[in-house]
């Protein structure tokens, strides 16, 4: 049998080893398959950046600017990314599952295939963003800015979009089951090719006579929104 001091002290060893490996982590520079996981990283500017397979998970990360970096297949799970700009950066193949924070900077970012399952990015600009076949499933986009943004094949299953803004949105095969849509702003958008839109998940919406509906659904009588909503 094992003394139990000897216990304590090789328990006390493996942590101390552990949060020495972390810290060093935390200190590493910027690079291709760098891991900042757990670390604080607030306020940095890592602009044009090549982060390829980088991970970022439970990190940090508000004010950070990662504007037109190459983050493709990066992990951004569980991280902090308030305020964080990822404007013009390629992020195809990207993990934001869990992600938070609000004001996030995604405008003209390359989304496509990335995975945002039950992330939490209200007020957020994703305007002019490719967000093709991105699953954002059972996630929460209030007051989000999708305008001029392409959605061809995104999964927005079950996720909160009330008052997110979908003007000249692409919208193919797009999926909107259960998707929360209260004073959604889709004036003059093409929703014809979207699938699992049901008549009361439209009536909630705002738009307008330039609207084009999917087949099946009619005009709600609440059309148009007041300007002030």
């Amino acid at each position: 049998m094992q003394h139990p001091v000897k216990i304590v002290t090789i328990s006390i060893f493996a942590i101390a080893v552990s949060a020495s490996s972390a810290v060093a982590g935390c200190r590493d520079s910027f690079g291709v398959k760098m891991d900042w996981s757990g670390c604080f990283k607030e306020r940095l500017m890592l602009i044009e950046r090549d982060m390829q397979k980088s991970r970022f998970e439970k990190a940090y990360l508000a004010g950070t600017s990662f504007a037109k970096s190459n983050l493709q297949h990066a992990s951004f799970a569980d991280s902090e990314i308030t305020r964080t700009s990822f404007a013009g950066a390629d992020l195809t193949g990207a993990n934001f599952k869990k992600s938070y924070g609000s004001r996030i900077d995604f405008s003209k970012a390359n989304l496509t295939d990335v995975h945002m399952h039950k992330a939490e990015l209200q007020r957020s600009d994703f305007s002019g963003a490719i967000l093709k076949n991105t699953r954002m499933t059972k996630a929460d986009f209030f007051r989000a800015n999708f305008d001029n943004a392409d959605m061809n094949g995104t999964d927005l299953r079950s996720s909160n979009l009330s008052r997110a803004s979908f003007i000249n949105t692409k919208f193919n095969d797009t999926r909107l089951d259960y998707a929360f849509l209260y004073k959604a702003r889709m004036e003059g958008t093409d929703l014809r090719k979207v699938t699992g839109m049901k008549q009361e998940q439209l009536a909630l919406t705002c738009g307008n006579d330039k609207t084009q509906l999917p087949e099946g659904l009619t005009k709600p009588k609440s059309w148009p929104c007041p300007a002030s909503e």
